[in-house]
This record gives structure tokens, C-alpha cells and sequence, in this order.
């Protein structure tokens, strides 16, 4: 089966947050959108991990919602 897997990292609206990607594990990045995709095929009873990573750096005195 052809599958398409989509996800996304943070983007940073304030100059004082930074995203920076540390690992896209294989997928296309939209660095506008954050969006991550993945275009797998993928055999029957297969099953597969997609792991990327990312890090995010901010002044201590910001709370930063969702992480």
C-alpha cells in the first residue's frame, strides 16, 4: 500500500524563539509551514517507525505553550 504520513514542528512567529530541526528522518520539509511528509509504501503486516527531532531554544522568562 502507498501512504502518505503527515506531520509538523513548531514554527516561530517571535524573534526570540527558535526552532532549529535536528533529524527529518527521510521526510520533505516545508520550512514555511513546519510541515513534515513522509511518502511511504508499505508491504502487508509491515509495519514502520518515523521519528524526527527538533529543539527548541527560548528566555527563561517566556512560557511556551504545548512542548
Amino acid at each position: 500500500i502507498k501512504i502518505m504520513v503527515e506531520d509538523q514542528v513548531p514554527v516561530s512567529q517571535n524573534s526570540q524563539i527558535e526552532v532549529t530541526i535536528q533529524d527529518l528522518g527521510g521526510a520533505r520539509y516545508n520550512k514555511t509551514t513546519g510541515k513534515l511528509i513522509w511518502e511511504l509504501e508499505l508491504k502487508s503486516n509491515e509495519t514502520r517507525k518515523l521519528v524526527y527531532k527538533f529543539e527548541v531554544k527560548y528566555p527563561k522568562d517566556k512560557v511556551i505553550m504545548g512542548l
